[in-house]
């Protein structure tokens, strides 16, 4: 999935920096399911499990082309979101499987920059 992912972004992101656009962003979260740990070992699980799937991402544009990453890189930022945010229908507080995920969202313009810097 990361180097699927690593080609969809290079190709949009070549796109945009042609048309002398800034590039998207990738905001790699990770959730973790409610009782399962503690708030702080979940918020630590939820992202290493995101920086995991950040840097394989990363690597991937590397190897899709090494070239594009040494100009301005992509912005991809990991963040661990522990058990805050369940997916609608596994809110109750109990031990959902789905709710041990990584999500992806394009960031655009300045939310590239506050994800950086929030």
């Amino acid at each position: 999935m990361c180097n699927e992912v690593a080609v969809v972004l290079g190709i949009f992101n070549d796109k945009l920096r042609e048309m002398r656009r800034r590039p998207f962003g990738l905001l790699v979260g990770g959730h973790t399911s409610a009782t399962l740990h503690s708030q702080e070992k979940s918020e630590r699980l939820s992202l290493e499990r995101a920086q995991i799937v950040a840097d394989g991402i990363r690597r991937a544009l590397v190897d899709v082309d090494p070239e594009r990453e040494r100009g301005t890189p992509t912005v991809i930022v990991a963040k661990g979101f522990g058990s805050s945010r369940p997916l609608p229908n596994f809110a109750d507080g109990k031990n959902h499987p789905e709710n041990r995920r990584v999500e992806l969202k394009v960031l655009v313009g300045d939310d590239a920059d506050d994800a950086v810097t929030g």
